[in-house]
């Protein structure tokens, strides 16, 4: 009996130092530690940490701030959390604060895109980060935490988070006024929840600014990136590179400014390069300038490792009032040089570029914008909408949906939908061949929808048209040489130069019928003519009032109309009277009474 009580009170004492605590409470720095080192589970925050080492995380821990803060001494600024590929971390409810108050010099200074010389346009506090602030390759999750202030030593190598081979969420964060390279992600999975906030940094980098991602995928949630500024060789938000992905599927990047960074840089917010995509769901990107592009820049598709981008999916949201301060690009909100598919359910608003070999895009939504499309083996498909002008300078578009304006340079639209207005196509001459332009004048090819077209032709050959055209209210009449359309063109004649041929139409005849009391007199009107009102009509009995359906300076459209004569009943003067009795009473009662005044004053 004795061995056993021995034996349990042994198993007690030594309980502390087999399994692991599971919450403890500290107030300062060596506390910290001692409670790191001693492997409990969950650390709370009493009062502000000030730290003067980092802290190397090795096993699962929960430290939560208790809304306290983790500030540096004098003598230190360097690595706070150092996650090993054992640990995992969990920080909540901290505010962590360089108290590094970096400012602009001048709004000026702030907002141009062309100044991006720190040295000579910032105000620098004496606290710079020397290393990164989070370093982890274990799990990382921050919750409810802010970090502010901070100002990092050098671009590219020092980052505010640096996370590899892990998971990482983000949920509810702050990041805003800090200066450097933000993050940096390798072979991790990233997630942005919880309405987290990135606001009012300066971000510097080659492969983004605010988020690089390398062979990683990071799905935002919810969040916003709002009024960030950048100098970023590629994308000032994301620079998504080596088969990275990102994913919105709700949040808002709005006021962000890219700033320059060389002729040769994309500056957009989002910048794919070697693998890359990217994929919208939802949220909203607006009011963004950038350098080339301001929303979207595919970069590359081959030449490097990772070619062949996984592309760019734009499923749903708003992307509204983005612009550029540079157009080099055609200030385009999206560029791409690889793979852009529009869902029907989306909208882009502004200039959308396909540039590049085997650059493409499936459109089934809307474009509120241009399309450019210049590479020779770039491809497009629109079966949606586009607004505005497309110009096909090289490569291939099919249309089987709705465009505007559409505008050929030396290719040719497979158009199988719907030109409204402008659809030209233009060629070059040679040493051995002269352009001839068939204007249409107003009018359209009926079979391909052309308003203008570029021939080719041998020299000293004759040029033949197969252009069945076709104006509204209006009938072809044959070819002129000259824009007033006095010449006719003779197609017997050896071109000898370049020529410009003009259509001419002669207006339709259409019939006007002029209805009185089921009676109608029909006149002819041209087409585009005022219609001229007849005489009014006479009724007798009767008063014309107007003809019905018409209105004055009416024009004739391209098809009949008929106009009725309305008219109005002449009315007896006595029809006011309703009863004549009862006047001709009246009468008789006054007669009564003045003869009754009247005997009345003969006998006073």
């Amino acid at each position: 009996m004795k061995k056993i009580f021995i034996s349990i009170l042994s198993f007690i004492l030594l309980c502390p130092f087999l399994v692991s605590a599971k919450e403890i409470v500290v107030s300062n720095e060596e506390e910290f530690l001692d409670a790191i080192s001693s492997k409990y589970e969950d650390i709370i925050f009493s009062k502000d940490i000030v730290l003067s080492n980092s802290i190397i995380i090795d096993y699962e821990v929960n430290v939560d701030g208790n809304n306290k803060s983790i500030l540096y001494n004098d003598n230190y600024y360097g690595l706070i959390f150092d996650v090993r590929d054992t640990g995992k971390l969990v920080l909540s409810n901290v505010l962590i604060d360089g108290e590094n108050n970096w400012s602009w010099k001048s709004d000026e200074d702030r907002l141009d895109p062309y100044k991006t010389n720190t040295s000579d346009y910032l105000n620098i506090g004496d606290k710079v980060l020397s290393s990164d602030l989070i370093d982890s390759v274990g799990d990382l999750s921050l919750k409810n935490v802010i970090i502010k202030n901070f100002y990092s030593s050098e671009v590219d190598k020092n980052f505010l988070i640096k996370a590899s081979d892990n998971n990482v969420i983000l949920s509810g964060i702050m990041i805003t006024n800090c200066k450097g390279t933000i993050t940096n992600f390798t072979n991790s999975n990233i997630e942005i929840n919880d309405n987290s906030v990135f606001s009012n940094n300066y971000v510097l980098g080659n492969k983004g600014g605010l988020f690089q991602l390398f062979k990683s995928n990071l799905v935002i949630t919810s969040g916003s990136f709002i009024n960030n500024i950048g100098s970023v060789r590629s994308g000032t938000l994301f620079g998504i590179v080596n088969d990275s992905v990102l994913t919105l599927n709700d949040g808002v990047i709005k006021n962000n400014l890219s700033k320059y960074h060389g002729s040769n840089s994309t500056c957009s917010l989002i910048t794919i390069e070697s693998g890359g995509g990217f994929v919208m769901n939802g949220g909203e990107v607006s009011n963004n300038v950038g350098g080339l592009s301001s929303f979207i820049a595919s970069r590359w598709t081959n030449g490097t490792s990772g070619s062949g981008d996984a592309g760019i999916y734009l499923n749903s949201g708003i992307i509204k009032n983005n612009t550029t301060y540079l157009d080099s690009w055609k200030g385009a909100t999206v560029f791409v040089r690889s793979a852009l598919k529009i869902d029907s359910n989306m909208k882009v608003e502004g200039i959308v570029v396909i540039n590049n070999t085997s650059a493409s895009l499936e459109n089934n939504g809307t474009i509120v914008g241009d399309l450019f499309i210049n590479d020779s083996t770039a491809t497009a498909v629109n079966n949606g909408t586009i607004t505005g002008n497309v110009t096909l300078s090289a490569g291939s578009l099919v249309n089987n949906g709705v465009i505007m304006n559409a505008y050929e340079v030396n290719t040719q639209i497979e158009n199988k939908g719907e030109i409204k207005e402008e659809y030209v196509k233009t060629l070059s001459s040679s040493d051995t061949k002269y352009v001839v332009t068939f204007d249409c004048n107003g009018g359209k090819d009926k079979n391909t929808s052309y308003t203008s077209l570029d021939v080719l032709v041998d020299k000293d050959s004759v040029v033949s048209s197969s252009l069945v055209l076709e104006k509204r209210g209006h009938t072809f009449d044959s070819w002129y040489i000259d824009e007033g359309l006095t010449i006719k063109y003779n197609f017997d004649e050896i071109v000898t130069k370049n020529t410009i041929l003009y259509a001419k139409y002669n207006p339709n005849m259409y019939k006007v019928n002029w209805v009185i009391d089921n009676k109608t007199n029909i006149e002819e009107v041209a087409y585009g003519s005022i219609i001229k009102m007849p005489d009014n009509p006479v009724k007798d009995g009767y008063e014309f009032i107007e003809w019905e359906g018409f209105t004055d300076d009416m024009v004739m459209g391209d098809e009949e109309v008929t106009f009725i004569a309305v008219f109005e009943k002449i009315k007896n003067p006595n029809t006011n009277i309703k009863n004549p009795y009862f006047i001709i009473v009246i009468i008789i009662l006054i007669s009564c009474y003045s003869i009754y005044l009247y005997r009345k004053k003969k006998f006073i």
